[in-house]
């Protein structure tokens, strides 16, 4: 039985703790297991980089990463344990107001627009969030109009059928 899942782990031990059907070798496994756990750093990484608007940064840092990498980096969801908010970085960076990094995930690494997250507006915790969404909630116009230029759904809805447009209103 593998330990608490926020301690360090033996790769050995969680390779074993496979399914014997499991058909790949047991250096393809522990390369997967590898890459998964390499995405998710690198993931959590670009995720602090764009809630803190520090765009060049996330640049620099995304562009030696291949390609198919960096979408999977892109579109999954990070936590943000502090603020309670789970989302991908173009989410986060819309929410927290950061143009630079919202043009730079769009405009250079063709981020899906449409992704959406959890993220929190004061007590209030907005599941279904798209980057639209956040930016309009939290009164980021620049990055709206940005983001509706760019193709983004006006009409998309969260979780609880709030639209971008509620937030301007």
């Amino acid at each position: 039985m593998i330990g608490d899942p926020h301690e360090d782990f033996d790769l050995a031990q969680l390779v074993a703790a496979l399914p014997e059907q499991y058909d790949q070798s047991a250096d393809t496994q522990v390369a997967d297991i590898k890459n998964c756990q390499n995405d998710t750093v690198k993931g959590q990484k670009a995720f602090l980089i764009a809630s803190i608007g520090q765009a060049k940064n996330l640049e620099n840092f995304l562009k030696p990463i291949s390609e198919t990498q960096r979408k999977t980096i892109l579109e999954k969801p990070y936590l943000d344990e502090e603020n309670d908010q789970f989302c991908p970085p173009l989410v986060i960076a819309a929410r927290n107001g950061h143009f630079e990094v919202v043009k730079s995930l769009i405009n250079k690494f063709n981020v899906d627009i449409e992704r959406t997250g959890k993220v929190k507006f004061e007590s209030f915790v907005i599941d279904g969030a798209s980057a639209l969404w956040c930016a309009s909630g939290a009164g980021h116009l620049p990055i709206v109009k940005f983001l509706v230029k760019s193709g983004a759904d006006v009409n998309h809805t969260t979780k609880s059928n709030s639209t971008p447009q509620s937030g301007l209103l």
